[in-house]
């Protein structure tokens, strides 16, 4: 599967680690939906500031209304996500790659990359819900962390329990 990372990669250096975190996942995930693929697009990885995460998962959300729109940025609650029409997985370019919950949040993501591919968003022949698609990504996201022997504090541990 090829890597596409685009251009505005904030801290070029945290890229060959990146690309360790996206090829472990990647290689977790072959065969474990017995789905088709049904959209065989290639991903990308976009790099924001915590505001530019903010304002693009709100303009996707809401828009068509302002009053919504602006509540949704106030909000500030997004840290990372992945774009299903656009098959971008957006985070932040302030993420450390030697935390956790950084490396966390890249495997969640791809995760949802993966789950799209096989149809199982909202889009596809194949649909789950949101709950579902969530609860996989997170028992993914832990199975991975434990795999790759990250430290994993407590407020993580009960975050993800």
């Amino acid at each position: 599967m090829p890597l596409m990372v685009s251009s505005n990669m904030g801290d070029i250096s945290s890229g060959p680690k990146l690309y360790k975190i996206i090829e472990v996942t990647l290689g977790y995930l072959e065969g474990r939906y017995d789905t088709p693929i049904q959209y065989d697009h290639d991903w990308q990885v976009i790099l924001l500031t915590h505001e530019e995460i903010q304002q693009r998962w709100c303009n996707n959300k809401h828009t068509y209304n302002d009053t919504q729109y602006a509540n949704c940025v106030s909000e500030a609650g997004v840290y990372a996500y992945y774009e299903v029409l656009s098959g971008a997985i957006i985070l932040p370019r302030s993420m450390n790659l030697d935390r956790t919950h950084d490396v966390a949040s890249v495997v969640h993501e791809v995760v949802h990359f993966v789950q799209d591919k096989h149809g199982l968003t909202w889009r596809g022949n194949n649909h789950k819900c949101m709950e579902w698609l969530e609860l996989e990504a997170m028992t993914i996201e832990m199975e991975i962390v434990n795999l790759l022997e990250l430290h994993r504090p407590s407020w993580y541990l009960e975050h993800n329990s």
